[in-house]
């Protein structure tokens, strides 16, 4: 009995096996550390520690020496590399009150085990999008169409500011270019990072129909309301000066279009309506222009009402001329 013991024993030194008096079992390793301890032969990082073959004898799991996991990729090109079909991968919770989740978490340490706070400026996680250019993927996937998180101040446990960055790749080229941004107080940014309104555009802007956005207006929303003065609205108008202009901007670093405009100048309405007009968080001026319709519908009024009274007066001496005795 006790040579069939030693037999089994040195057999399962020999050929890398292992089998614990406690029931792990150990390859290439004769003290387990677990109920299934596997080690590989060497430290190369094309070796494989641990595979599974389907009954197709495809390789469905694939775990290398250097901790790389592949699922139906024997060759996984980064900690965690899947191989997906027309089905892609699914995560799915069963039960319970939250949703299904994916997280990217970034920690400063390269230690694992040690809590080290990002800093302001330091990117928190990205969702990449790379294809294939028959050549290969783009070597840094950072440079692909992606959205990234970013770390818009310095870490602490009720201090965690973080804005969103969408980039696309333009045609015939592999480098991406930022395009919108939503900032860590909701400020959203098309072709530049808004700082002074909810949403800043870079350029010109349309929908699909005609008409202008729609706001609401509902008097049951509103309270303290009081006619404009007509003959005040036409005053105020009055002292508005429409100019044309060209763009002579080096200082926002906002592309502006290079075509002669018209409009106003902020600082003559400022002198007119002071309310109407705010500073940027550079300092400079900016207007609603739409904001000035009320103004003018109510000085149109005022003037259809001087030319009521004209006509009025115009038809009175009229009918008294007719009514002169004539020689």
């Amino acid at each position: 009995m006790t040579s069939k013991i030693i037999f089994k024993f040195y057999f399962a030194l020999i050929s890398g096996f292992f089998l614990s008096i406690n029931g792990q079992v150990g390859i290439n390793t004769t003290m387990p550390q677990a109920t299934l301890d596997v080690v590989s032969k060497t430290n190369s990082s094309a070796n494989r520690s641990f595979k599974v073959r389907n009954s197709s004898n495809v390789e469905a799991l694939t775990v290398t020496d250097n901790a790389r996991v592949g699922i139906r990729m024997t060759n996984p090109q980064s900690n965690f590399h899947i191989l997906s079909d027309v089905l892609g991968a699914i995560n799915e919770r069963a039960g319970g009150v939250g949703p299904a989740y994916f997280v990217l978490r970034k920690n400063a340490s390269t230690d694992s085990s040690i809590n080290q706070a990002l800093a302001s400026g330091d990117n928190v996680g990205a969702i990449v999008f790379a294809g294939n250019s028959g050549n290969g993927y783009n070597s840094n996937a950072l440079t692909s169409s992606r959205i990234t998180a970013q770390a818009t101040q310095n870490f602490t446990t009720t201090a965690q500011g973080i804005r969103i960055e969408f980039h696309t790749t333009p045609n015939d080229t592999n480098s991406s270019v930022l395009r919108m941004t939503i900032g860590q107080d909701g400020k959203i940014g098309i072709g530049k990072t808004a700082s002074t309104n909810i949403l800043e555009i870079e350029g010109e802007a349309s929908k699909t129909t005609a008409g202008a956005w729609l706001a609401n207006s509902d008097g049951r929303l509103k309270k303290d309301i009081q006619q404009i003065s007509g003959n005040e609205a036409l005053e105020k108008l009055l002292q508005l000066k429409g100019v044309y202009y060209y763009w002579n901007d080096d200082k926002t670093g906002i592309l502006r279009p290079k075509e002669k405009q018209m409009g106003f100048i902020a600082q003559n309405i400022q002198e007119v309506f002071p309310d109407k007009v705010t500073k940027d968080t550079k300092g400079y001026l900016q207007t609603a222009y739409g904001d000035y319709d009320a103004i003018l519908v109510e000085a149109i009024r005022a003037l259809h009402q001087k030319n009521e009274n004209l006509e009025r007066r115009i038809n009175e001496l009229e009918s008294k001329i007719n009514g002169l005795p004539k020689k």
